[in-house]
């Protein structure tokens, strides 16, 4: 895992701040307040979901981000750090019924200008804002043409930020994520996360599905190691105004992935005719150039494909 006590900054700084974490009871959330409890920072968390298991020293808020109602709640607590993991993240539910993603970024905006305290503001967005690579690796300025709802709000949750908090001189930084996995609570598929649905199903040693040939190239990143990037920008001043891609940074097909899921837990694959509604959104190869944050913050991913996929059957 990364040592953060070997970057400039020091983690002391997270330990004197206020951390609001919006949709921190997910899957990238609960690792995320896990973290930062053992890093002894003062943490609230607000969600419309209670959580299954609570955290020490948090205070646990539940609140629907869409609503005003929340940001009133929202203003009248004390914090100096905003990390935004809200969202639905089913693309294919986007495409019949547009989330929430958009709605609850404008209101977390509306409650840091209302306050006008904030210190960082920290969104992770995702590497569906790019769409169909034209060039591999990606790049942070590859142009941003997403193909379905889920990824147009994500983009425009992303370009809200932007806008916002350099109008109002709030620092902020935006995370596009590749594809995350690792150890969760949830032991049924939530139509949230393919990989780790693969990871549960073969858990429940079920035949894994995927569709097409699984030629396509994808990268996959460890929660881990996201964890990990998403610490060391709170607390580096050197993030602040920027876009990171965060990913492996190297290739794998999907169905070589899903083989090293299935063979791990010794279950078989089969390919499947792509379903119209899949393929419609189907982005292609991608996989994320990630020398912008190596370069800058000294981060690097530390969890191998294989290992990764160890920890996180072990761990279920």
């Amino acid at each position: 895992m990364y040592n953060y006590m070997n970057s400039s900054e020091s983690l002391e700084y997270l330990q004197q701040k206020k951390i609001l974490i919006a949709g921190g009871t997910g899957f990238i959330g609960s690792h995320l307040v896990s973290k930062l409890v053992l890093l002894k920072s003062h943490i609230i968390v607000v969600s419309r979901h209670r959580p299954k298991i609570y955290s020490k020293n948090v205070k646990y808020i539940t609140a629907d981000l869409t609503s005003t109602e929340c940001v009133n709640k929202l203003s009248r607590e004390k914090f100096d750090i905003v990390v935004n993991l809200t969202g639905e993240s089913n693309r294919i539910n986007t495409e019949k019924v547009p989330t929430v993603n958009t709605f609850a970024v404008t209101n977390i905006l509306l409650t840091l200008i209302k306050k006008n305290l904030l210190i960082k503001f920290v969104h992770l967005g995702s590497r569906l804002e790019y769409g169909r690579a034209k060039y591999l690796p990606v790049n942070e300025k590859h142009p941003t043409l997403p193909k379905d709802v889920y990824s147009i709000e994500k983009l425009l949750s992303s370009s809200l930020i932007n806008r916002f908090c350099t109008y109002f001189n709030i620092p902020f930084t935006i995370i596009r994520a590749s594809n995350t996995y690792g150890p969760h609570n949830k032991f049924k598929f939530n139509n949230h996360n393919l990989i780790n649905y693969y990871i549960d199903a073969a858990v429940k040693k079920q035949k894994l599905t995927v569709f097409g040939s699984g030629r396509q190239k994808r990268d996959f990143i460890f929660i881990d190691d996201l964890i990990s990037a998403i610490v060391l920008v709170l607390i580096s001043n050197k993030s602040n105004g920027q876009i990171y891609n965060v990913g492996y940074g190297k290739p794998i097909s999907f169905y070589s992935f899903v083989k090293l899921i299935a063979d791990e837990a010794n279950v078989k694959v089969k390919l499947r005719k792509w379903p119209k509604e899949y393929l419609a959104i189907e982005t292609g190869d991608y996989y994320a150039d990630i020398s912008k944050i190596m370069n800058s913050l000294g981060w690097q991913p530390a969890v191998s494909f294989r290992e990764g996929i160890k920890m996180s059957l072990r761990q279920l």
